[in-house]
């Protein structure tokens, strides 16, 4: 090291200052490659560090998933014999003041020549912070702190749904099947997301397990989610949340509609029916709803008859059907309605002579 130091100082004879490290931070984009969040201090050309990007990137980490990169470049006011090995510098991470825990990873000596240079790795610290800064110290009096202060950013989850269109309004029958959900976070590593949804605001207590990312191209990490559209009113806002950690939750909304119920009588659109004629009723849902059984209702004349008897859903393909049994009652107006979850089905009016 005290080799070093006299080399130093030899190459400084002549200059008006001290020479120092020129250090380069850089951040894994989602192309791949690193791109510059030190503009004022870019990477000497003359260095052929590979896989860079050609633009400059906001000066911004993501909590635990970025990767950064800093180039420590000695420069060529300090020359390095054949023989000789510069020593490595010590990059330091600091958060609010404070030194960093976070690992960093120095490279092997690299050189152009009789100049060395350095490249160290590090992933972004867990701790969001508005001041992160960078230093790098080779020997005493050969050091350099990074001007630029960087901020540390909790990431968020993108959140899009395979039964609806990205910026338009999404409609899912209510009570009916799975909505299912992509996530994805950037970064090349396994992530863990909490998924919950909600009503009109209100949290559902059905249980939906943890989602585990996986890494995939461009530099994302991504998993799927099979969610169940819940039974509510018509109308009412369903709301899927994703949280990584402590970031705030990602939110995707759409509004739940009636399924289309229908109920229909086995003597078709014209029924003949008489007092005391057997007739078949078919109530028809779609394949995937949630509930197990339609409630029927009949009235005669406004009058009720059969109130909120239950018939059993059979799940099949395409439909889940129930049927039921009637006696065609005494003459005057005979109205038969069903619902299936509380959505209602088309109302059958027939008139008995």
């Amino acid at each position: 090291m005290k080799s070093f130091v006299l080399l130093a100082l030899a190459a400084c004879s002549g200059l008006s200052s001290p020479p120092e490290p020129r250090v380069s931070v850089l951040v894994r984009s989602q192309g791949g490659c690193f791109a510059s969040i030190t503009p004022d201090e870019p990477i000497a050309p003359e260095l052929g560090v590979v896989g860079t990007c050609a633009d400059d990137a906001p000066p911004i980490w993501l909590a635990g998933i970025d990767q950064l990169e800093v180039v420590v470049d000695y420069g060529p006011d300090v020359d390095f014999a054949a023989n000789t090995h510069a020593p490595p510098p010590t990059i330091v991470v600091t958060v609010d003041n404070a030194p960093s825990a976070t690992p960093v990873s120095v490279g092997a000596e690299q050189r152009d020549g009789s100049r060395a240079y350095f490249i160290a790795t590090f992933r972004a610290p867990a701790t969001p912070s508005p001041d992160a800064r960078v230093s790098a110290e080779v020997v005493p009096g050969f050091s350099a702190i990074v001007p630029d202060v960087f901020t540390i950013e909790l990431p968020e989850v993108a959140v899009f749904l395979d039964e609806c269109t990205l910026g338009m309004p999404c409609n899912l029958a209510g009570g009916v099947g799975d909505v299912h959900a992509t996530l994805s976070v950037p970064g090349d590593q396994p992530e863990t997301i909490a998924v919950s949804t909600f009503v009109d605001g209100v949290a559902q207590g059905a249980t939906i397990p943890d989602v585990i990312t996986q890494p995939a191209a461009s530099y994302l990490s991504t998993g799927s989610a099979a969610i169940p559209v819940p039974i509510a009113p018509a109308g009412s806002t369903f709301t899927i949340a994703a949280q990584l950690g402590a970031a705030p939750p990602t939110t995707y909304s759409t509004t739940l509609v009636a399924p289309q119920i229908s109920a229909v009588l086995s003597c078709g659109d014209s029924c003949a029916l008489a007092p005391g004629d057997p007739v078949g009723l078919s109530i028809i849902a779609p394949a995937g709803i949630a509930a197990t059984q339609a409630i029927v209702d009949t009235s005669l004349d406004g009058v009720p008859q059969l109130v909120a008897a239950p018939v059993a859903l059979v799940p099949g393909v395409e439909n889940a059907i129930g049927s039921l049994a009637l006696t065609t009652p005494a003459k005057g107006s005979w109205q038969i309605t069903a619902t299936v979850a509380g959505y209602p089905s088309n109302a059958i009016v027939t008139s008995v002579p």
